[in-house]
């Protein structure tokens, strides 16, 4: 009899460790899935932005820093390289934990702008016309009477020149894409519900740009069926169109949460944008009379981008090359390249440099009057440094001042 009733609760027990153990396995499976959820959700921000002022000559990077401030590193021949505190500059409340950073030139008033949220929601602009001395500071979502952003929401930009408007675009509360528009003054729009789209899905990243050739604005984001959505609209900001271009191309369906960037090529005539794909390679969509797609990856045998990597790219009007930069699985940072087929190269060996960190952000551009291509990232050693090609990749550690830019 005690036999039977030690054997009947050791059958108990081991059913009782059984489910014990399948409900450790499946919360932690959980958490993991929650965890790589919110690591892939990061990867569609950017903390760095960046350009370069051919009006002054000078070059010009933004980032928020890991006290929430949004800074300025700027570099021109009279001053050399120098840094501000934008937030204390211009009195702007700090940043929200995990907002993206965006900046605009305007030329037409010779003005650099800065966009960011707040903690209470708001977009606030942040602008300069004496480059740099004095800055200002504007809500934009109180100056529209907008609703509130999206928590941690992407956000992009750029300045229209041919129409002299500014352009400011990120995700409400809704997940709809909610556009400021400067002409004269700030205006604001629904253009999810303006064209009819798809909501975005959360974590989508946004990126965007103006293709001169058809004077059309473009907004680009990730739905939800994990499709790259397009918004563009003409001259009226409020009438907005909606293609989903990952349908139109055949592409392949993105990873989520995906990074994207984008630009438009003026000598090629030609929208570019780039996103990592579920097979985790990084994918090009172009529109030459209709939406196209090919695997960069692949095409160029690349280094396939770390989970988490960042995007940046830009087009080298001079020598008439597209540029990608991301980080590899090897922790290093590459670039795929284009002066007629798809190249690569290991920036990290070839400029001698820190290796990044895995969630470092990215930003990269042209500078046109020196002839130069421009990488900044934060290093696995939470140093900030700055890349440059000048007939050969050469590194610069810019961890003086002030805080490195938040990963």
């Amino acid at each position: 009899m005690q036999s039977t009733k030690a054997s009947q609760r050791l059958t108990e027990f081991q059913s009782l460790s059984a489910r014990v153990a399948k409900h450790l396995f499946l919360t932690c499976t959980l958490a993991f899935a929650l965890l790589f959820l919110f690591a892939r959700a990061a990867q569609g921000q950017t903390t760095l932005t960046s350009f370069e002022d051919t009006a002054n000559l000078q070059q010009d990077v933004f980032y928020r820093g890991t006290d929430q401030h949004i800074y300025m590193r700027y570099y021109n021949s009279q001053a050399g390289s120098q840094v501000q505190d934008l937030t204390s500059a211009s009195g702007a409340p700090v940043a929200a934990s995990g907002t993206a950073v965006t900046s605009l030139k305007d030329i037409a008033h010779n003005e650099q702008h800065v966009f960011f949220e707040a903690a209470n929601g708001h977009i606030y602009e942040l602008y300069s016309a004496s480059n740099p001395a004095s800055w200002s500071v504007l809500d934009v979502t109180a100056a529209t009477g907008s609703g509130g952003a999206a928590v941690a929401t992407p956000i992009t930009s750029f300045y229209d020149a041919a129409n002299k408007i500014r352009f400011v675009f990120y995700l409400g509360l809704d997940q709809h894409v909610h556009v400021f528009y400067w002409y004269g003054s700030w205006f604001a729009s629904d253009a999810t519900t303006a064209a009819g789209a798809a909501s975005a899905a959360l974590g989508s990243a946004l990126t965007s740009y103006k293709d001169s050739t058809t004077g059309l604005e473009h907004v680009l984001y990730e739905g939800a069926d994990q499709h790259i959505h397009e918004l563009y609209s003409g001259l009226n900001p409020a009438v907005v169109y909606t293609t989903d271009t990952t349908a139109s191309s055949g592409a392949t369906l993105a990873a989520g949460a995906t990074p994207l960037t984008s630009f438009f090529d003026n000598a090629r005539q030609q929208e570019n944008i780039f996103y990592i794909g579920v097979d985790q390679h990084i994918h090009h969509l172009f529109f030459v009379t209709y939406w196209r797609s090919e695997d960069v990856t692949a095409l160029a045998g690349a280094t396939v981008p770390s989970l988490g990597s960042a995007l940046s790219s830009f087009s080298d009007t001079a020598s008439n090359q597209l540029h990608v930069f991301y980080i590899g699985v090897d922790q290093r940072l590459h670039q795929l390249y284009y002066p007629g087929t798809w190249l690569t190269e290991n920036v990290t060996a070839d400029a001698g440099t820190q290796i990044p960190a895995l969630n470092s952000p990215l930003t990269s551009f042209k500078d046109d009057p020196d002839n130069q291509q421009h990488a900044y990232f934060l290093g696995a050693d939470a140093h900030f440094y700055h890349l440059y090609y000048s007939n050969g990749w050469f590194s610069q550690d810019l961890t003086s001042g002030a805080p490195v830019p938040a990963p």
